[in-house]
């Protein structure tokens, strides 16, 4: 649980990196703004 949210955050950015998979980093963008809700 500790690593859950640096983990998500640097798949986050990896995946910002790329034009191919920049629509599951908006995904999990969104699900994280969720959460803190």
């Amino acid at each position: 649980m500790l690593l859950s949210v640096p983990l998500t955050i640097i798949v986050k950015v990896a995946l910002e990196q790329t034009t191919d998979r920049q629509s599951i980093a908006i995904l999990l963008s969104n699900l994280n703004k969720r959460q803190n809700n």
